[in-house]
């Protein structure tokens, strides 16, 4: 309910003319505006933020209480405050409700000659005003947090922010190889696991494209000892040791598994192999070498 008379006259005027705008009965507007207008002057409606003057700490009213007396020291001897004036809860105290607020709002409210001393009561009023924001309830504190990072971040390759390994990432949601931009339609991190990966070189337009099955970032680190141990069976390695260049790793693609189970591995190799063949990997600038068809005709014979 509104606070005022004036803003509550201004509300039913406007719910009035919606309501007949939107075609309900005239008869049946003007019946429930006068109803209603009636249960407010009779006291059955009452506004939700009283236009009264709060209560002191005393229990009795403001109204009737003597001017506060200032500190010496401020050159006043008493603090005139026009009592007159709605309360303005714009300036009051905003907190979560607990089963410490009363004995919060007691303390404030005794100790609140501070505020008077600082030359705020003409903005605050002689008592401190109070509004209470909803605490945590049993919902609250059972539910799983919905804002965690793997369900709140956009589609693309990000980091997770607490491994060693996301400095190896390339960030981002779209990737160009060649004239072509390709965007990503998941939500990729170093913790996914199922993901067809592209490794692209920081100096060169080489890249290489590969796929996993177990967490990015274990596989990242499977390239990383490679490389560091000069392994030449490895794309990425060989790459490394003829140019010294270095990679990047960007996830482009997520398998999830479906919840009646299936043949995850297969799909993710059918993927791998989609994608060198639509970013032609096989030819320069890509590294990759054995087109590896094994996967397709192992998926087909699942199906069967």
């Amino acid at each position: 309910m509104c606070s005022t008379d004036e803003a509550f006259k201004k509300e039913c005027a406007l719910l009035k003319d919606f309501f007949l705008n939107i075609g309900y009965p005239v008869d049946l507007v003007i019946d429930l505006t006068v109803e209603v207008s009636s249960k407010r002057l009779e006291g059955f409606l009452t506004p939700l933020l009283s236009s009264r003057s709060p209560p002191s700490p005393s229990g009795r009213p403001l109204d009737t209480l003597d001017p506060l007396p200032l500190d010496p020291s401020c050159g006043q001897d008493t603090i005139v405050v026009d009592t007159n004036k709605d309360p303005d809860f714009s300036a009051s105290f905003i907190t979560a409700f607990n089963t410490n607020s009363r004995y919060i709002c007691s303390i404030m409210r005794k100790n609140c000659f501070f505020i008077m001393n600082s030359g705020l009561h003409d903005r605050l009023g002689l008592s401190p005003i109070f509004t209470y924001r909803r605490g945590n309830n049993l919902k609250d504190i059972l539910q799983r947090n919905t804002k965690c990072d793997h369900l709140t971040r956009i589609k693309g390759t990000s980091t997770c922010g607490c491994c060693k390994w996301c400095r190896y990432l390339r960030v981002g949601n779209s990737f160009i190889i060649g004239e072509r931009k390709y965007f990503i339609n998941h939500k990729i991190n170093c913790k996914t696991k199922a993901i067809v990966y592209v490794a692209f070189c920081q100096c060169c337009a080489a890249f290489y494209v590969g796929k996993t099955d177990r967490r990015f970032c274990d596989h990242i680190y499977q390239h990383i000892y490679a490389i560091n141990n000069k392994k030449s069976d490895n794309a990425l390695s060989k790459h490394i040791l003829n140019s010294g260049h270095s990679f990047l790793f960007m996830g482009i693609d997520h398998i999830s598994m479906d919840i009646r189970g299936g043949p995850q591995s297969l799909i993710v190799e059918t993927r791998e192999l989609e994608w060198q063949l639509q970013l032609d990997a096989f030819s320069f600038p890509g590294l990759n070498e054995n087109c590896n068809i094994a996967a397709i005709l192992k998926y087909k014979s699942y199906l069967r």
